[in-house]
């Protein structure tokens, strides 16, 4: 943990993650001090981990960890000053509880890294779903399949075809 250097403040910021989300962590350890929370489920971590005495300066999300004002509430939250999430979309925090409060809410909303992973993500199950990947795959999984026809759950082709987006 981090500690007052050079007479600028520490800074306690509630990171609440899966075990397997540690990468931001190295990137932020050595400037703030760092309450890991290796708990999804955000009822456990608030009944278990943190007492009315923790002091947060901050909330960092990552892999979507809901955050509501029982969590803020639960905490001594007179200094928190953001809640972040590290990724897009805030939709699993409750930003009413958290106008209530007074604390601002951001998240990583231009980002190449999430922006192209998304893109790829959404390319993915756009043929997946043109093509009937998933139902081709369960089907020659399963003992139904018995021989092979190759119309049948031929899907459509995307090659040639125009894409709308929509709410850009």
């Amino acid at each position: 943990m981090a500690s007052e250097q050079g007479g600028s403040p520490s800074f306690t910021v509630l990171v609440m993650c899966g075990a397997s989300s540690r990468d931001p962590i190295a990137s932020i350890d050595p400037h703030f001090d760092v309450l890991l929370a290796e708990h999804p489920e955000i009822q456990v971590l608030g009944k278990d981990d943190l007492t009315a005495e923790t002091k947060l300066d901050g909330i960092m999300t990552i892999a979507h960890s809901p955050v509501d004002g029982a969590l803020v509430d639960s905490v001594d939250a007179s200094a928190l000053k953001i809640v972040s999430n590290y990724g897009s979309g805030v939709d699993h925090i409750n930003l009413q509880d958290m106008k209530d409060r007074g604390v601002p809410v951001a998240n990583l909303r231009i980002c190449p890294a999430l922006t192209h992973a998304t893109a790829d993500c959404a390319f993915a199950l756009l043929l997946a779903a043109a093509r009937r990947i998933v139902e081709n795959d369960a089907y020659a999984r399963s003992p139904a399949f018995t021989t092979y026809d190759n119309l049948l759950l031929l899907g459509s082709s995307v090659h040639g075809t125009t894409l709308g987006i929509v709410g850009m």
